[in-house]
């Protein structure tokens, strides 16, 4: 009795953890939640939440160490500290509260309960991921009578500035990003187009598509454009591949899958494209003596430089990994590191703060060396492996589920190689990816 009473109460506070934590990954995403009184409360919460959960999982460790890889995150953490104490000149605050989230998004996110119903658990990542849904459209929507309205506005802080409603020619909202904002839209058009087969809400995932597809276009993203692409070719591959099965020749009937894949993923990035066009007609005609002022475009001319400083950013990350290869420098303060140590760099030079280097790959090799990389990547390689060999042996229902959890997965590590990661920044789709990635790798140990 008193086991399945603290069983109760894990579970509870669990799970209580995970929506907290996506109220506050949201409200780290959001510039109009910057610096409020909502970031500390939902912060303490989850602090409270996750220990006390925590402290009830260590009673009953053999049913959560049974999900592969914790030890390779347990290293990871380790390799983490390491990086803090060898660099504690720089500051340490900011990578030790990160170091906590992250351990606790690992403890209990993705650390999965064998003992627990799948039934219980498919219906919990459901909820979750409708409230994802959800909160996303709420903000869009807000965003967009910014846009509607014209208003726009810059918060600057000692050392950086944040944009409110449409700036510089583009949709930023109530995000702090647009480009990262348009992954959590893409993220959330897969999810929506699984739960759209549900008759009694198929109006409203209809609509957040339809609404998210518009966002990604006047947010003028060309990373949300992307994923777009590569999350729905791999969805109508993988799908086409099942259901064409009048081919015999395999590579026939695989390459006429891919060339599905490839028109249906390039008309999905298109649609953007579309409504942006089509906005800016709108205003054109509507208010011809300002049209150009509200027309959806950039500012700058991207010709001379198609990675908008990207491949500069690049180079500046291996030159400074390379003065501490070993353990790396530590993640947040990456500026302060490269104005001290290596004041020749792109990031010492350039007069905008750079709080990443726009891909996670890069992040994790400059703030934890090849110590850290190497073990991100061996857990990610072993992922992988375990999840296609589950893969291949689905059922039809389990295949169309497990197309929808990896194709969020492969669009998030997209977004991951042009943007913000999910290992070092406070994004919803952290919780998306540790949720899906976590019960896929028990499940793969299940035959």
């Amino acid at each position: 009795m008193k086991e399945e009473r603290i069983i109760k109460i894990e579970r509870t506070l669990s799970f209580l953890f995970k929506i907290i934590l996506l109220f506050y990954l949201y409200f780290q995403s959001m510039v109009i939640f910057h610096r409020t009184v909502f970031v500390g409360i939902a912060l303490w919460c989850l602090l409270l939440l996750g220990a006390v959960s925590c402290v009830l999982r260590i009673t009953r460790y053999k049913y959560f160490v049974k999900t592969p890889g914790m030890i390779l995150l347990a290293l990871f953490l380790v390799s983490y500290i390491i990086s803090i104490f060898v660099n504690i000149k720089y500051g340490i605050n900011a990578d030790v509260a990160n170091l906590v989230i992250l351990g606790l998004t690992f403890a209990i996110v993705y650390l999965q309960d064998s003992a627990r119903n799948k039934i219980d658990v498919k219906k919990e990542m459901a909820l979750i991921s409708k409230l994802y849904i959800i909160i996303l459209d709420i903000s869009v929507v807000a965003s967009l009578i910014m846009l509607v309205t014209a208003y726009g506005k810059v918060i600057y802080y000692d050392d950086y500035q944040l944009n409110i409603g449409f700036v510089e020619n583009r949709l930023w909202g109530v995000f702090t990003d647009p480009n990262v904002a348009s992954v959590f839209s893409v993220v959330a058009i897969i999810i929506s187009a699984y739960y759209i087969k549900q008759k009694k809400q198929r109006v409203f995932f209809g609509f957040t598509i339809v609404l998210l597809l518009f966002y990604v276009g006047v947010a003028d993203s060309r990373t949300g454009v992307l994923c777009l692409f590569f999350s729905i070719g791999f969805l109508t591959f993988m799908f086409a591949q099942k259901i064409i099965t009048s081919i015999r020749k395999k590579a026939v009937h695989y390459l006429i899958c891919l060339l599905l894949a490839l028109v249906v993923g390039s008309i999905s990035a298109s649609i953007p494209g579309a409504f942006q066009n089509g906005y800016n007609m709108i205003v054109s005609v509507e208010d011809p003596d300002h049209g150009n002022t509200k027309k959806i475009e950039r500012n700058y001319d991207l010709s001379e430089d198609i990675s908008n400083k990207r491949f500069a950013i690049w180079q500046s990350g291996i030159e400074i990994f390379s003065t501490k290869p070993l353990t790396g420098i530590g993640f947040h303060h990456l500026k302060d590191y490269a104005d001290q140590e290596v004041p020749d760099t792109y990031l010492a030079q350039d007069g905008v703060r750079f709080s990443h280097l726009h891909n996670e790959i890069l992040n994790v090799l400059v703030s934890q060396g090849i110590i850290g990389l190497i073990i991100i990547v061996a857990f990610a390689v072993t992922s992988i492996i375990a999840i296609i060999k589950k893969y291949l042996t689905l059922d039809k229902n389990s295949f169309f589920e497990y197309t929808i959890m990896i194709t969020c997965l492969l669009c998030i590590c997209i977004g991951m190689m042009l943007q913000q990661g999910i290992l070092y920044f406070y994004m919803p789709i952290n919780l998306i990816f540790w949720m899906y990635l976590g019960y896929m790798r028990l499940d793969s140990r299940k035959k």
